[in-house]
């Protein structure tokens, strides 16, 4: 039997095309264990969809440096601040059924919140919440210090001086997600984590994902997960978590490569699972709409690689150009971990990594080239580059380090005994804090899981000292204020003025 000519060239199409592709994969994978070796990850999980299929999903390494388990297609990773891009998606289901849109006010649904401004509290749109652009400086250290409440968190940033002015600009506010957070609870009538369940994590099968990091020492699966790790002068060593679970929405999913994969095919095919449509088209399409420009500074380092046209965030999503494509991404980085998702909708091609390492960079340089090897075409060493830029990064931090020590006055004593700085200090917006002296050192504490031990830097101002648990908060100045009469009345750190109150309980809990 004689095969007709045109599915003869089919079929030898086809096979190329599989070979092809089959190449790519292990270029791609050959190119992760590169990377994983330079930047020297413990370990890391990669899925790539393309067309609605996982094309590749591979895990690396171990999930503990110290009892080298290792890490597999379940493994649970904290999913970082891509949870945005989750809580945006609760959001547009709540707009889709009627129930809300993304222009109403904030306090048509959320009453009791408060801002600073009259104006902006009055003014603030459920939109604003998800853009970054509610007129805030960042405040992270508010949450990573205390032990609010995400209602007592947001009922603090009442307090919070604007930072600009009102939608003009892009600072990234995570407690502004715990305020949408709390918008989903207050139009659904369930918390955001049991919505989220319900409507994300049950109907894309998700089965290893869990809302809130407090929920890995009772969840069934809560003995499959990473341990957070950051590099040390010595290498890498674990380190305690960091609890997002206060701006929850913003940021405390853990899930597997598996399940961030179902996600990821899920953002491409506009929300249809099963066949079943589960946003409608103008509602999906409406989270990808840029909705703020960010400017140079404000955005990725990694612009100065890719150098684009522009620069702007939607719902829960990171935008710019890229080889003639918008991608759609967004990373998420807590205290030893990191993830990022990438997507090319016009390619049907989305990427997923996360690894559990503080910051290893490793993760753009994956989505690039995936971007690359699977739709655009180029050919970038992209590990050799982004090691570069993140080289030059760090370069200039030691730079200015040297200039913080140039500029310290050399041999200058406290100007008091150790003890009078010692007492409570109060500010409306972050409560108390206490400095305590304990073996000839001060320390700052502000929740009873959180203690800095400080070094004197000169005069009156101290810094605090880098140690393995609060490796991310050390380093920042604390300086004390006195009166006329010599009498130290206030301290000062992060523009936040303390009155100091002697004696009395402290409204942190600090035990």
């Amino acid at each position: 039997m004689k095969i007709p000519i045109v599915t003869l060239v089919f079929i030898l199409l086809s096979n190329f095309a599989f070979s092809q592709t089959t190449d790519e994969l292990k270029e791609f994978d050959q190119f992760v264990k590169a990377g994983i070796e330079a930047w020297e990850v413990p370990g890391l999980a990669v899925s790539v969809v393309i067309d609605r299929k996982v094309i590749f999903s591979e895990v690396y390494g171990v999930r503990n440096i110290e009892t080298r388990e290792k890490v597999d297609s379940e493994t649970m990773f904290a999913i970082g601040s891509t949870t945005k891009a989750l809580t945006a998606y609760c959001i547009a289901l709540l707009v889709d059924e009627g129930k809300l849109s993304f222009t109403d006010k904030v306090t048509d649904h959320y009453p009791g919140f408060q801002l600073a401004d009259p104006y902006v509290t009055r003014e603030l749109q459920i939109g604003d919440l998800l853009t970054h652009r509610a007129g805030l400086a960042n405040a992270d250290y508010l949450w990573v210090m205390t032990d609010f409440t995400s209602e007592e968190l947001i009922d603090r940033m009442k307090y919070a001086k604007p930072a600009y002015s009102f939608r003009s600009d892009f600072i990234y506010q995570n407690i502004m997600y715990a305020v949408a957070g709390e918008i989903i609870h207050h139009v659904s009538g369930k918390p955001w984590w049991e919505f989220m369940q319900e409507r994300i994590f049950d109907p894309l099968n998700m089965k290893h994902t869990i809302a809130k990091t407090c929920l890995l020492d009772k969840s069934e699966i809560s003995s499959n997960h990473v341990m957070p790790h950051y590099k040390f002068e010595d290498g890498f060593e674990t380190i305690d978590f960091m609890v997002a679970d206060q701006i929850g929405a913003a940021g405390s999913v853990w899930a597997s490569i598996d399940d961030m994969a179902k996600w990821t095919k899920f953002m491409l095919d506009s929300a249809i699972i099963g066949g079943k449509k589960l946003l409608s088209k103008e509602v999906f399409e409406e989270l990808f709409k840029p909705q703020t420009i960010i400017s140079k500074s404000k955005f990725y380092p990694t612009a100065k690689l890719t150098k684009p046209n522009w620069t702007t965030y939607g719902y829960g999503w990171f935008q710019h150009d890229y080889m003639g494509r918008m991608v759609n991404f967004h990373t998420g980085s807590l205290s030893g971990l990191v993830a990022i998702i990438g997507l090319l909708h016009e390619d049907k091609l989305g990427v997923y990594v996360m690894g559990n390492a503080d910051h290893v960079e490793l993760r753009h340089a994956i989505m690039y080239k995936a971007f690359d090897l699977f739709a655009t075409g180029g050919n970038r060493n992209w590990n050799e580059e982004i090691q570069n830029l993140y080289g030059q990064i760090r370069e200039e931090s030691t730079k200015k380090k040297k200039m913080d020590e140039a500029n310290r006055v050399e041999n200058a004593k406290p100007a008091h005994p150790l003890v009078n700085y010692t007492g409570r200090y109060t500010s409306p917006m972050w409560g108390d804090i206490t400095i305590l002296l304990e073996d000839a050192y001060l320390y700052l504490q502000s929740s009873p899981s959180v203690k800095l031990k400080m070094d004197h830097w000169h005069y009156d101002t101290f810094k605090t000292i880098s140690d393995s648990r609060f490796h991310w908060l050390s380093d920042f100045e604390i300086t004390f204020n006195t009166d006329a009469g010599g009498k130290i009345v206030s301290a000062v750190f992060w523009e936040n003025h303390f009155k100091k109150v002697d004696g009395g309980k402290t409204n942190n809990k600090i035990k």
